[in-house]
């Protein structure tokens, strides 16, 4: 019962998330994904299952079943990303998602990406310092499949091409 109550009084991103900037891996990607669409953490932890989408197998991994598949098959063919993430969202705090890796993660190459694929009007993008100690980019928008499935299913096919336009 002490636990409780010393830890009541600790912040929840202290015990939860990153202690300090520059450190590895501690932001769970709805966190990182809710600091990237709104600049600012969110007021209580976000849990990574927070929310269970049905599922599909895509090689080998499972996905969120809205997620179109031939926008996983478009983006997995790009060679100079890495997809470590995704999700279809389920409302404005846990919107759609895609988190990538660039090959070549040189901190110069991953800011002049994310400058670029934010000037698409539906692009919303940002990166910090995921795990294993590489640049992770956060790529998402004000969507969800249950929000408008058209936009939700449009926004991730157009993905792939844009993100080979900044490439």
């Amino acid at each position: 019962m002490q636990l409780f109550s010393v830890m009541k009084t600790i912040d929840n991103y202290l015990l939860m998330e990153r202690v300090a900037p520059g450190t590895a891996g501690k932001v769970n990607a709805p966190t990182f994904i809710y600091w990237v669409l709104y600049n600012r953490y969110p007021d209580a932890p976000m849990y990574s299952r927070g929310y269970d989408h049905e599922e599909v197998i895509y090689q080998g991994i499972g996905v969120d079943k809205h997620i179109p598949r031939e926008s996983l098959d478009q983006l997995n063919s790009i060679e100079e990303i890495e997809l470590r993430s995704s999700c279809e969202g389920s409302s404005e705090i846990r919107p759609t998602y895609l988190i990538i890796r660039l090959v070549d993660n040189k901190i110069s190459k991953v800011q002049k990406f994310v400058k670029k694929i934010n000037l698409f009007d539906d692009i919303v993008s940002n990166y910090d310092i995921g795990n294993e100690n590489q640049p992770r980019i956060g790529i998402t928008t004000k969507l969800w499949y249950q929000k408008n499935p058209q936009e939700f299913k449009k926004w991730w096919l157009s993905l792939p091409n844009k993100i080979v336009k900044i490439l």
